[in-house]
């Protein structure tokens, strides 16, 4: 059986330091045609900051809103690092995703860089606007309290399968 997927990357840039630099959210839309095949879409609706910085004290985060739709009700979401090379060992984040029909997911980014959520929509959602997902991306103040100051994690690939 094939299925129908989709990617969108999130341009996003966290800087362990004051130095002036830009990260550009790329707010994104993609559509899948109906077809008999299983499709899943997602569309990029808001961030809470495109461009993370640490000052040296808290943890760091940013809130993506989508919308997220599976002809099936069922999908898969991944979310890759696209420049995992660039992060030093150790920099590890959490990833959490909720869609408000399952228990919000946490996963921990440490030496993988591919973390993947199975959550559900509703297959009759229609994307007019509203987002139907939440993913959270934080780094804990320990974590960054360890690293060298620099640019790190400049994008965060989102792919949306159907299940």
């Amino acid at each position: 059986m094939s299925h129908r997927k989709q990617s969108i990357v999130w341009a996003s840039l966290v800087a362990l330091s004051v130095a002036s630099s830009a990260g550009q959210a790329q707010p994104a839309m993609a559509s899948v045609n109906p077809s008999s095949t299983p499709s899943a879409s997602l569309r990029i609706l808001s961030t809470t900051s495109n461009d993370l910085r640490w000052f040296g004290s808290g943890d760091l985060g940013s809130t993506v809103q989508m919308c997220v739709t599976s002809s099936t009700g069922r999908y898969q979401l991944q979310v890759v690092t696209s420049d995992a090379s660039s992060l030093p060992e150790g920099l590890n984040f959490e990833v959490t995703v909720n869609d408000g029909m399952t228990t919000p997911a946490a996963l921990s980014a440490g030496g993988n860089r591919q973390l993947t959520f199975e959550g559900r929509v509703d297959p009759q959602y229609a994307c007019a606007g509203n987002a139907n997902v939440t993913v959270a991306l934080r780094f804990h103040q320990s974590t960054l309290q360890k690293a060298v100051a620099g640019q790190y994690l400049k994008n965060l690939q989102f792919t949306v399968l159907p299940l």
